[in-house]
């Protein structure tokens, strides 16, 4: 039976990456709700477009500096640049700590820092996911992460809500510098040998796709789904935006979170439970869960209240978590199907350049959007941006069948290539006996 525990390095990588989970919903969720405060009479004007101006900057700087991180990144130690990504993440809560009341005189300042904080991170542990989670973990490793994920969305957006609303926001960031100390300590228990030879060779990435047809035909869908999860990326920043505009306070934000990952939770669950059922309708599945916020996003559009704004990131929530969830585990799985772990770091730079360079037209069309202050233009947008969530889920789904198929052939192989060999053994035999 193939081993499915986890063992120390991966225990400890899973335990630094939750860590940044929780640290993330600080330094985005909060930092967003935080900005958008700061102007309270003019959410869809300048705190849009202040919004828009913090993740562009963080974006642009994401894509420069994991580009430059992953040729040293690829033929160095990993653990180092993710230290670096944690130090550079606790400069940034310093910084908030100290300057928080003014973060809108340096919003592209602190939009940079944790961009460079994220892309040092991201361009180590991305790699170091897919080399020290071996394939008969992936799939264990990737349950454990879900389930801790949506247990920290559960509880920590309410404590957090909560302790902003009742405090300041920097002395929440004083806390947070504490786990992020934590953190930084377990990496220490991460041990870690650089394969042989290790090295970024974009260009020798590019030709491989080229010259072998099947195999881009099989990767392809991947990238398209990056392409469509650019705008996906922005749906959390939308509600956040709206919670603050519906309700005023980071409370109902954190409340409002926690209830419809509770709901997450319960739905993936129950998918799981059928998923490997042969008569259960999967495209149905994927398409009724990114159909729904369209749906409902035009329910909003013309009655537009606190009850249809709740039903929106009701099923907003669910779509984000299940793409979430099922988007990255296919990402990991197709590189590894492959069998081409020399691609890793390419491979995972050429997602995240497209996701991110997608999220960043969108942020303009924000600051476009935000000199007309007025929802009414923000909801137009808005459905524009929804509308793309069925085809993204299509492509999710193409990615599974694929995925899906692949391990059929490699499974078939691998029987073919077993019985090859007992019957050569079995002829060996039978010579010896001779």
């Amino acid at each position: 039976m193939a081993k499915t525990k986890l063992d120390r390095n991966q225990n400890s990588l899973l335990i630094v990456h939750m860590i940044r989970m929780v640290l993330e919903l600080f330094t985005s969720t909060f930092l967003t709700s935080h900005i958008i405060s700061l102007d309270p009479d003019n959410i869809f004007g300048t705190g849009l477009f202040n919004v828009a101006i913090l993740f562009i900057s963080q974006y642009v700087a994401y894509i420069i500096v994991y580009t430059i991180n992953s040729y040293f990144v690829d033929k160095s130690n990993r653990v180092t640049f993710l230290r670096v990504g944690i130090f550079v993440n606790a400069c940034f809560l310093i910084a908030i700590v100290l300057w928080g009341e003014i973060i809108s005189h340096w919003i592209v300042f602190a939009g940079a820092i944790c961009g460079i904080s994220n892309a040092f991170y991201y361009s180590s542990f991305n790699v170091m996911k897919n080399e020290v989670v071996h394939r008969n973990t992936l799939k264990h490793f990737t349950i454990l992460t879900t389930v801790i994920t949506n247990i920290i969305n559960v509880i920590v957006p309410v404590v957090l809500g909560l302790l902003i609303d009742i405090s300041s926001y920097s002395t929440i960031a004083i806390y947070v510098v504490v786990i992020i100390v934590a953190q930084f300590v377990i990496s220490f228990f991460i041990r870690y040998d650089k394969p042989k030879g290790s090295k970024l060779e974009m260009i020798k990435y590019f030709r491989y796709l080229k010259d072998n047809p099947e195999d881009r035909k099989k990767i392809k869908y991947t990238y398209y789904n990056a392409l469509m999860a650019g705008i996906k990326t922005t749906y959390k920043i939308v509600i956040i935006i709206l919670t603050i505009f519906a309700f005023k306070t980071n409370l109902s934000l954190g409340l409002l979170s926690s209830i419809f990952s509770v709901i997450t939770i319960a739905l993936l669950v129950l998918y799981r439970k059928f998923e490997d059922n042969p008569k259960t309708k999967k495209l149905l599945i994927y398409l009724s869960v990114g159909t729904l916020p369209l749906l409902t996003c035009l329910l909003f559009m013309f009655y537009t209240n606190k009850a249809t704004f709740v039903i929106l990131n009701c099923f907003l929530t669910i779509a984000i978590y299940f793409s979430d969830y099922y988007g990255d585990a296919e990402r990991d799985a197709i590189i590894k199907n492959l069998n081409k772990h020399e691609f890793i770091a390419e491979h995972n730079l050429f997602h995240d350049t497209i996701k991110y360079i997608v999220s960043i037209l969108v942020y303009v069309a924000f600051i476009i959007v935000a000199t007309f202050e007025s929802i009414d233009v923000f909801k137009v947008v808005l459905l524009v941006m929804i509308a793309i969530c069925p085809f993204k889920f299509y492509m999710m789904y193409k990615q599974r069948v694929v995925r899906k198929q692949f391990e059929k052939e490699l499974k078939e192989q691998r029987q073919a290539e077993r019985l090859a060999q007992k019957q050569l053994e079995q002829a060996n035999s039978s010579n010896d006996a001779k």
